[in-house]
């Protein structure tokens, strides 16, 4: 392909994740939720990554879900749980901080599950006895309490929004108000506890890719030859953009403030010289190693070190790479740096603030646009609402989206659902604009340029 002389602009949305098998964010909630052995669950070949913060975070969201959205009514299934009611469950763990109380505490929740206890009591045994003593009898107490509440999540038939749960958060945080019989304080806290799940959930997925799928790398070649002229805007929290950019030489600029932000890589912080132009990467909605410190606010990212383990290190204090504070206790001192999925997100504070003017510069400047795997969904009406104030009138449009979005495939008998289908929405917003749509994926779009 013939080197590009105009501004070509790439926006990333939760599509171009898909052939790396990491989920939608609501699938967080069906993970744990799920009966059968999930990527949250404990295994012989990696107990080592469960550890007491992740189970005490899974404990406290998973709870937090039966008292809110679950029922137990039928009798058997309340003969089946001892009779302790769910929002029993949640004050006796939240309010039980000494170590002894806690034990108790599980003790007690679990003696009336004895048929499903003895095996897992049977296996953890085994690990203890296998590992050594990394792991006490709270560690083992907390495991079996997760398969306690994963039990009650799926007798309970808990079904709900992630959307739902973040937007009841924060409107209880914002209003200092209590909701269901939760004080705005305990929301906060489960609040962190979510975003704790979603480090690791990501990360863990993140740590086992192998960076070589076909269609990521068609997408690399495609930078490389064109890596002066474009530019990448994501609205996704993974990494796998950065992790293949950095494995194949490619230098990329985040566009943050260099004063408030550091990487846990020395070679990578803002006083580097660097060599190269780099290519600019804006992450919209922030991203799953970024953690701003509560006591200097600056935002230490994280490549070098797996993300969930540098958060929810089982034998190390939350630590701010800037100002290196320690977390106190079990308090909280580094928040992840995401916009959650919610109905009243916030785009206020300084750092995204930068990054979005940034977006709106990088696509005042563009020739091309083309977008992988975003779906133009009506909630993101604040980047609707930059796109089509930035994006200029004989700016070129392309949409590279999955063939089951494709309109075509709809019989006569379905057309009347058309216009819920992505391109009925980009056509709206962009009516001026000579646009294209692309259904065969984003590997097959840019195989055809490198070629």
């Amino acid at each position: 392909m013939s080197y590009m002389q105009d501004k070509i602009i790439i926006i990333t949305g939760a599509g171009f994740s898909a052939p790396a098998d990491l989920p939608i964010q609501n699938r967080i909630l069906d993970e744990m939720i799920k009966q059968e052995q999930s990527i949250l669950d404990v295994s012989q070949s990696n107990i080592e990554l469960d550890n007491e913060k992740f189970l005490d975070a899974f404990a406290r969201v998973g709870l937090y879900l039966l008292t809110n959205y679950g029922s137990i009514s039928d009798e058997a299934v309340a003969k089946e749980f001892s009779g302790i009611s769910n929002n029993d469950l949640f004050r006796s763990y939240t309010s039980t901080r000494k170590l002894p109380d806690r034990i108790d505490f599980l003790n007690m929740l679990l003696s009336g599950a004895e048929k499903h206890q003895d095996v897992e009591r049977t296996i953890i045994q085994r690990f203890l006895l296998d590992n050594g003593p990394a792991f006490d009898n709270y560690f083992a107490e907390l495991i079996y309490l997760k398969g306690e509440i994963k039990r009650r999540l799926g007798y309970c038939k808990v079904s709900v929004s992630l959307e739902d749960v973040f937007t009841a958060f924060d409107k209880s945080i914002a209003q200092k108000t209590h909701t269901r019989n939760f004080t705005y304080h305990e929301e906060d806290q489960v609040r962190q506890s979510i975003l704790r799940l979603f480090v690791y959930y990501f990360g863990k997925i993140m740590s086992n890719h192998k960076y070589d799928i076909t269609d990521y790398l068609s997408f690399i070649r495609f930078i490389k030859l064109n890596s002066e002229n474009v530019s990448l805007i994501s609205t996704n929290w993974d990494t796998l953009i950065e992790g293949y950019l950095s494995r194949n030489g490619i230098e990329y600029d985040l566009c943050l403030n260099s004063l408030y932000y550091r990487y846990d890589y020395s070679r990578k912080n803002p006083s580097s010289r660097k060599r190269t132009v780099p290519t600019k990467l804006v992450k919209l909605h922030g991203s799953i190693n970024w953690f701003r410190c509560l006591q200097c606010d600056c935002i230490s990212i994280i490549e070098k070190n797996p993300c969930g383990e540098y958060l929810l290190s089982a034998d190390k204090k939350e630590v701010c790479i800037n100002c290196g504070v320690q977390a106190r206790d079990d308090s909280v001192l580094l928040q992840p740096e995401i916009i959650t999925p919610t109905m009243i997100k916030s785009f206020d504070n300084q750092l995204y603030r930068n990054l979005w003017t940034s977006a709106a510069e990088e696509l005042r400047n563009a020739r091309k646009i083309v977008f992988i795997g975003y779906s133009m969904p009506a909630a993101d009406f604040e980047l609707k609402y930059m796109l089509q104030n930035s994006i200029k009138q004989n700016c070129e449009i392309e949409v590279v989206l999955h063939h089951n979005d494709n309109p075509e495939q709809l019989s006569q008998v379905q057309g009347h659902l058309e216009a819920l289908l992505p391109e009925k929405r980009y056509r709206d917003a962009f009516v001026k604009n000579p646009i294209r749509f692309n259904y065969e994926g984003f590997g097959s779009y840019f195989s055809s340029y490198n070629q």
